[in-house]
């Protein structure tokens, strides 16, 4: 029971974390919508103005000037407005989908039990878990996406533990003092040095606090260390059980099995489902066939490491964290991003 009660604690704070995901994308949807209206009440006022001028000469010089002026504006003011829809669409997407995950979360946490009694040794009473095959594709995709976050979540306490992190700021200190000292070997005063070297030196004490370590730092990082652990292993859980449910337990889908695994199938060669690694026992098998690949030279690291200089390249959740993402899971796992505990995650 008291291993049960941690558990819950964990989905809470997890459960928490992806409804404030969610709350931020809605709220920049929102904040780019209001400036979108800005911009059509602007719009909406030039346009009047163009109008007001039809009923004077078209040949008047002035009409003509005003005229110009106010088609340009409209242009740019038309421009603009499209690159803040583009960002509008981008918001309202990530927010459906942030809802979608948030209530995937939820259907997790309320098969908590399930994994309690399989995995804790409690003996809650249970129903079954069923699903439409609607839901079925939201929850599987839903989990492999918070499985690969969670696995990145963890690469980064991983490296602040290990040292990787500590050396990523290094650098970073370094690269500041070396800038800081070419600035100042020019005079002061001018317009281009007072620019950057509150900035630079801004940037110094902020990289200098993050490197700070003591006792109560390193037992908050322990301890989300072991959260991730204790999680993933419900994820893990979660999905192999959902694999079973298609396979070996169709009865509990409500809805036609064979068109859902088609629609899985096709939307998987779309790109429509989040894939993780090893979602069937086909790809494992499939997976394990492969030869193992001849040693490639190891992709080239936004910090410079590579394991052939016996090293990886440090990630963080900010600065690092979009060159990280682009890399494919073999990339990380020949950096040493991935730790082991996420290999073959569905076995």
């Amino acid at each position: 029971m008291k291993e049960y009660k941690k558990m819950a604690r964990v989905m809470k704070v997890m459960v928490r974390f992806y409804v404030r995901g969610e709350a931020a994308k809605k709220a920049q949807h929102e904040d780019v919508v209001v400036e979108m209206e800005k911009i059509d009440f602007n719009l909406e006022m030039a346009e009047k103005q163009l109008a007001a001028l039809q009923k004077f000469p078209s040949f008047h010089p002035k009409r003509k000037e005003y005229e110009a002026g106010l088609t340009e504006e409209m242009e740019e003011l038309k421009k603009v407005r499209a690159k803040y829809q583009k960002q509008a669409d981008g918001f309202h997407d990530l927010h459906e989908w942030g809802l979608k995950i948030v209530d995937t979360m939820n259907w997790l946490e309320g098969n908590l039990k399930h994994y309690a009694n399989q995995k804790l040794a409690t003996d809650f009473p249970l129903e079954d878990i069923r699903l439409t095959p609607e839901l079925y594709k939201i929850y599987k995709a839903g989990l492999a996406e918070v499985t690969y976050n969670l696995q990145e979540s963890q690469d980064f306490f991983e490296a602040s533990l290990d040292g990787r992190l500590h050396l990523y700021h290094e650098i970073e200190r370094d690269m500041i003092k070396a800038q800081l000292e070419v600035l100042k070997a020019y005079p002061e005063g001018g317009d281009r040095v007072n620019h950057f070297v509150p900035e630079l030196e801004a940037d110094l004490a902020f990289v200098l606090g993050n490197m700070e370590d003591n006792p109560k730092v390193r037992k908050h990082r322990e301890r989300m260390q072991q959260m991730h652990k204790d999680f993933f292993a419900l994820l893990k859980w979660q999905r192999k059980k959902m694999i079973a449910i298609l396979e070996n337990e169709p009865e509990k889908i409500d809805g036609d099995v064979e068109q859902l695994k088609k629609d899985l199938e096709a939307e998987s060669a779309k790109g429509k489902v989040f894939q993780s690694k090893y979602d069937t026992k086909e790809e494992e098998v499939a997976a394990a066939k492969v030869e193992e690949p001849a040693p490639a030279a190891a992709p080239a690291c936004p910090m410079g490491f590579s394991g052939e200089k016996g090293g990886v390249c440090p990630v963080t959740h900010s600065d690092m964290a979009k060159a990280f993402t682009q890399m494919t899971v073999e990339e990380k796992k020949k950096e040493g991003f991935i730790h082991k505990l996420y290999e073959d995650d569905t076995k």
